[in-house]
């Protein structure tokens, strides 16, 4: 479940940032879009500038070319008019050339001002751009964190529903094997002995609790140990050995833990005296 739930963030903390970067992707494309244009509507505008100050240039010599070529027919035809119109003349050539100066400047000022505008409002779009952006980006990330939270909380409420099924569990099964040894203890099975060549038998029923420290005697008179526990087969529904400790410690579960199978016990009593010698 954890593997899982880190799985499905890893997963959404990608598709979050692929988001991010798309958007990130598509402002820069549109500000590049917006710097171009801005840039070539300036330039299209200072070329159209430069064409109509040339306009101005041309269509102003063409005019004092003119003139001159008037004033130089005029001389003609009046030789003692010809200092008045060359005056006149030079005072038409000043004014078209003060009025082509006048035109040029105001040309320059009018693109310069609608060349600043266009500057300023690219900027004002690419600031919108770069706020939208941070808005779309933020939207992606609590949207991003909303769901990693909701994971979270799904994937913890999910674990905790396992550990209370677990813990559930175990406590059935403690209490089941709980109540299987408690009977196994109060019952253990009946050990018969032969007593006579007629085969007449003596039957033994006794609790863990009377046989639990019983000493244990091989055919040598030797303690073998002192029993600590047995061995149930629950298919046969049996004890099929006595578990002994070594050393007089079984009441302390302490020692080398030793297997006698019920099979090699002769009698139960005092002591428990096995039908054969011990090896170690």
């Amino acid at each position: 479940m954890k593997d899982e739930f880190k799985r499905k963030k890893d997963e959404k903390a990608k598709e979050t940032q692929v988001k991010i970067n798309s958007v990130k992707e598509n402002a820069a494309k549109r500000k590049e879009e917006i710097t171009k244009e801005t840039e070539k509507r300036i330039n299209e505008m200072q070329e159209n500038a430069a064409k109509r100050k040339e306009e101005i240039t041309k269509e102003t010599e063409k005019r004092i070319n003119e003139m001159q070529e008037n004033a130089t027919r005029k001389r003609k035809n009046a030789t003692g008019k010809k200092e008045e119109i060359v005056k006149e003349t030079q005072e038409n050539i000043n004014k078209i050339q003060e009025d082509a100066a006048k035109r040029k400047e105001e040309i320059t000022k009018e693109t310069e001002k609608r060349t600043n505008e266009m500057k300023e409002n690219a900027a004002e779009k690419r600031e919108e751009i770069s706020k939208e952006t941070e808005k779309r980006i933020n939207k992606i990330k609590e949207d991003a964190a909303k769901k990693g939270e909701e994971i979270r909380a799904k994937g913890e409420k999910n674990i905790n529903k396992i550990k209370e099924d677990a813990a559930k569990k175990r406590a059935e099964i403690a209490k089941g094997t709980e109540v299987r040894i408690n009977k196994i203890k109060e019952n253990i099975p009946k050990k018969k002995e032969s007593t006579s060549g007629r085969g007449n038998e003596k039957v033994y029923i006794m609790k863990f609790e009377d046989l639990k420290g019983k000493e244990i005697i091989d055919t040598n008179g030797d303690k073998v140990g002192e029993v600590s526990d047995v061995e149930w087969n629950f298919e046969i529904n049996k004890v099929v050995s006595l578990i002994a400790t070594e050393g007089g410690a079984a009441k302390i579960g302490i020692g080398k833990k030793i297997t006698i199978s019920y099979e090699e016990i002769k009698t139960i009593g005092e002591k428990i005296l096995l039908n054969k010698a011990f090896k170690k």
